[in-house]
């Protein structure tokens, strides 16, 4: 197979996994004759009458190198849509289910969600982490922890990927492996490559922060080529393909969830130097012009809208899936000054808009800001809640209230989600315990 053929194949091949899922079911598609994983599967579909090759996909300009063959990847891979199975909670109550629809999936369950937890500028940081941590441990029946990024310094060694750097104390250590130990090595729930997920924030990225100052890489802490669950231009999540094709999904019970790496205030899923003849601007043409080699080409991280959007779409026609969650870094509403929406927020809303998303969670603003549900831009009961939480570790200010916030603070906290057959239900816990949030929705 030549270059622009393996090329080819990978813009494609995101799309087309949805007509593998169907054509193989639950199980996993090797290494193929071609040389490029799920190749002959996508030629089985395609010869099966899967249609729409110009739908979506993915690529990059500066990353276009031969696609090769990498390991075995779940056949629902293009969104991720695996659910858990026979999952128990570490209390040892039964959060039971198979995938796939069976009616013993796991109907309750319960997460927790923080970030921003590095340190910088000096370690206190790492000794409020480590003490919410010692808190979320003794949460009951959880089954898994999201980061929601800016795990380490990046400018600083004071908060490393798996190194100590300039903060050794017993009580402010700077080692994130070590600090989330207690959490990250917890066995995962059935149906979950692992128990404890991070998401790319700005500051585990970047030429001057990344690799961080103590020479430490995103793989020394997690196992990204296990949590990555889509093609990757190199098969290398960990290395060539970090962090640009670094977002992935997974679902627990009858959630799907889907986590993006959109991270920094100017973050556009329709950026490109200029648009070809005929299109008005790079947004016009990145959201609107077919997709074909050209367009990955051009518009480089188009390829990740594309994969959230196909993946709502194949969690809505899921039977199973009765509810979607989003989680990024960057702010989509939030009412803090320092970090403003991103340039691609109201893109993410409208997805959220179009499949009835139930939350959505993110970082960046150091504080907590919950949103009453918001619908095209106005208060709705049948909209999407959008919660910042991000009081992990790093020094904390309060948001100002905007016409869409419910509650806000400023305090170091995480959040405990509790899914339920009819309703979920949410609190923020400070570091010392207290309650500074409560909600339900339905």
């Amino acid at each position: 197979m030549n270059r622009a053929t393996k090329r080819n194949a990978w813009l494609f091949s995101i799309i087309l996994l949805a007509a593998v899922f169907a054509s193989c079911q639950k199980g996993t598609v090797g290494d193929s004759d071609s040389g490029f994983p799920y190749q002959d599967a996508m030629d089985a579909s395609n010869d099966s009458g899967a249609d729409s090759m110009s739908d979506d996909g993915a690529t990059q300009d500066d990353m276009q190198t031969d696609a090769g063959s990498g390991g075995d990847q779940d056949a629902g891979i293009d969104a991720g849509i695996d659910a858990g199975t026979d999952a128990g909670t570490d209390d040892g109550t039964d959060a039971g289910g198979d995938a796939g629809g069976d009616e013993d999936q796991p109907v309750n369950f319960s997460f927790l969600i923080y970030g921003d937890s590095r340190s910088g500028g000096g370690c206190s940081g790492n000794e409020v982490h480590i003490s919410l941590v010692q808190r979320m441990v003794q949460e009951q029946g959880i089954s898994f922890v999201v980061n929601v990024g800016d795990m380490v310094s990046g400018y600083d060694d004071s908060t490393c990927f798996a190194d100590n750097g300039s903060c050794t104390g017993e009580s402010d250590y700077g080692d994130l492996g070590r600090i989330i130990q207690p959490l990250s090595s917890r066995t995962p729930m059935p149906g979950l490559p692992v128990y404890y997920f991070p998401v790319i924030g700005n500051h585990e990225e970047g030429s001057d922060w990344y690799p961080d100052p103590c020479g430490g890489r995103i793989c020394d802490t997690f196992d990204m080529a296990s949590i990555v669950n889509h093609p990757t231009p190199n098969s290398d999540p960990c290395g060539d393909d970090y962090p640009y094709f670094d977002y992935y999904s997974f679902s627990y019970g009858h959630v799907a969830f889907f986590v993006l790496r959109a991270n920094s205030d100017y973050f556009d899923f329709f950026e490109c130097n200029y648009p070809p003849d005929g299109w008005d601007s790079c947004e016009d043409y990145c959201k609107n012009g077919p997709r074909n080699d050209q367009l990955y080409e051009t518009c480089w991280n188009v390829h990740q809208y594309d994969w959230l959007k196909n993946g709502l779409e194949q969690a809505d026609a899921d039977p199973s899936i009765t509810r979607k969650i989003i989680i990024l870094h960057a702010p989509i509403y939030t009412s803090f000054e320092d970090h403003t929406p991103f340039t691609s927020a109201m893109d993410v809303a409208a997805l959220a808009d179009e499949h009835h998303v139930s939350l959505v969670f993110n970082g960046h603003n150091h504080c907590y800001e919950r949103t009453y549900p918001i619908r095209a831009g106005s208060q709705d009961p049948t909209g999407t809640t959008y919660i910042t939480t991000s009081g992990g570790g790093v020094g904390t200010y309060d948001a100002s209230g905007d016409w869409f916030t419910a509650a806000h603070s400023g305090e170091h906290h995480y959040t405990r989600i509790d899914i339920n057959e009819n309703s979920i239900t949410g609190q923020a816990i400070a570091d010392d315990g207290s309650i500074i949030d409560s909600f339900t929705l339905p």
